[in-house]
């Protein structure tokens, strides 16, 4: 789909009025985007959030939630008359309750994209070829020290055969050359790595170096500090300088995240919902057993 086809210009100058997201205002666009989906219209509202420009400037923008339906910025939960701050490579999503009534899934996400740069979605998951055995996943690299001017076809790593070891040494140009250098002394040579466990059907993130990363699933920012379960659309949070030892406190030297896409997520999530539904039919099997001894 072309890119105008897929993106909304947002206002740029400072005090500009706020632009309103909606289907009321973006009908055309929001059914063209989920014209597969149609069932997920009903996740955006007609008057959704507000954008506008943020006073401190810098590419820096203020998002307003003015819906009863919840959003996500940047992976953390905005409801009704909150406020979150995005900055370019953050990321904006209509969300939905998950179909096992256990937190929530992305319906619709917009990745936030200075002027003049080319907006990457993530890719289509779905469409995996059959020889990488379903393991296949993706990372995309994006925040405010990610250089503006780089390509951002080239800011994507790919795991096939199920792992992917991420750091200075194992993408030498990408880490030289797409990001901001006063952020080198914060990337390990050998940062992180990211494994499939088949016996279990999960991802798992493992910190190989000595800086901090944390993984935000639904909202919550978890440190990782020994092997942690990876899911679809987890976002992994890194250290960049912030005096308190956190991935956005005082003195940081601004954001650096990848965002995990897998094809195996809601595989692994359905098999352990089938196989803990299982385990109660075999508890009441064995009751029902019991009962008729204990009559006699």
């Amino acid at each position: 789909m072309p890119l105008e086809d897929r993106s909304i210009a947002l206002p740029d100058a400072a005090g500009a009025a706020a632009l309103v997201v909606g289907r009321l205002r973006q009908q055309k666009l929001f059914e063209r985007l989920l014209r597969d989906t149609p069932e997920h219209l009903c996740c955006i509202s007609r008057l959704h959030f507000e954008i506008a420009p943020a006073e401190e400037g810098g590419g820096v923008y203020k998002v307003t939630n003015v819906s009863s339906n919840a959003i996500h910025v940047c992976n953390v939960q905005i409801d009704k008359d909150e406020h979150a701050t995005a900055r370019p490579g953050d990321q904006i999503e209509f969300i939905t309750s998950a179909p096992d009534g256990v937190g929530v899934v992305p319906v619709l996400r917009f990745a936030l994209e200075a002027a003049g740069r080319t907006a990457r979605p993530p890719p289509a998951v779905a469409a995996t070829p059959a020889s990488e055995g379903g393991n296949a996943f993706w990372l995309i690299v994006s925040g405010s020290l990610v250089k503006q001017d780089f390509p951002p076809e080239q800011l994507m790593l790919r795991g096939t055969g199920g792992s992917l070891t991420v750091g200075r040494t194992q993408q030498k140009v990408l880490h030289r050359d797409a990001l901001c250098p006063q952020v080198a002394e914060y990337i390990s040579r050998e940062h992180f790595r990211i494994d499939y466990c088949p016996s279990e059907g999960v991802y798992r993130i493992a910190a190989l170096g000595s800086n901090p990363i944390w993984i935000m699933h639904v909202g919550k920012r978890t440190e990782v500090t020994e092997p942690t379960v990876l899911e679809h659309c987890d976002m992994i949070l890194l250290y960049t300088g912030a005096s308190d030892s956190t991935p956005d406190g005082p003195d940081n030297l601004g954001s650096l995240h990848w965002s995990f896409f897998c094809t195996r997520g809601g595989a692994a999530r359905q098999t352990a919902g089938e196989g803990h539904k299982k385990q109660k039919k075999k508890k009441k099997k064995k009751k029902k057993k019991k009962l008729p001894k204990k009559k006699k």
